[in-house]
């Protein structure tokens, strides 16, 4: 198996990568200073894209896929409405609104089709890609992207985990630049088929994540 250099080490004992692809396995192999030390990566190590090394060691192991991505591009996100009722007697919040700065690349949570594209003349969503997944679970799944300030794909197109679908922004009704981010489960309805997001990209309903 052939390898190429995609990280330094940092610090002696730190290694981060660069540019790899969301959703997809990677064989690393870690080497560094003097001896050879053997190291055993735990199953969080392994599932991250970070890992902290003994000052010397040489190791080959593989990162495994997981089943979805995160839609941006990003080590920490702020929370800024989460689904569910506002606070102080407002509507009901459809999705999860992530904080971004306008520009910043927005990624398909899954592989699929692109189902439904709408303008930035659309008053509430603005910029919005809707991706159907196809069935999990016996249901019908779809993850819609609000709010976007390019869209970077078309109705039909085929999109693997991870890929760029667009940039965020602050298009339809948006008081900041943010990422509103809907599951639809079982339909494409927004009043019917809309579901709490939180649990499908790994975070807690709550603001400030």
């Amino acid at each position: 198996r052939t390898f190429k250099k995609i990280a330094t080490v940092e610090d002696k004992n730190y290694l981060k990568d660069t540019g790899l692809m969301c959703g997809f396995e990677y064989d690393y192999k870690v080497g560094a200073f003097a001896d050879q030390t053997p190291i055993v990566l735990s199953d969080s190590e392994k599932n991250t894209k970070t890992f902290v090394l003994p000052i010397s060691a040489v190791k080959t192991f593989g990162i495994k896929k997981k089943d979805y991505c995160f839609p941006l591009d990003v080590e920490n996100v702020d929370v800024t409405s989460a689904y569910g009722w506002r606070f102080g007697g407002g509507d009901f919040h459809d999705g999860v609104d992530f904080d971004l700065n306008t520009g910043d690349k927005v990624m398909a949570w899954k592989s699929g089709y692109v189902y439904k594209i709408k303008t930035a003349y659309e008053s509430s969503w603005g910029n919005f890609v809707m991706i159907y997944h196809g069935k999990i679970g016996g249901k019908k799944i779809f993850s819609g992207y609000a709010h976007l300030d390019r869209i970077d794909v078309k109705v039909g197109q085929k999109v693997v985990m991870g890929q760029k679908i667009g940039t965020g922004g602050n298009t339809g009704r948006s008081y900041g630049s943010h990422l509103h981010f809907e599951i639809y489960k079982g339909g494409d309805s927004p009043s019917k088929n809309r579901v709490n997001p939180a649990s499908y990209v790994g975070l807690e309903n709550k603001k400030g994540v």
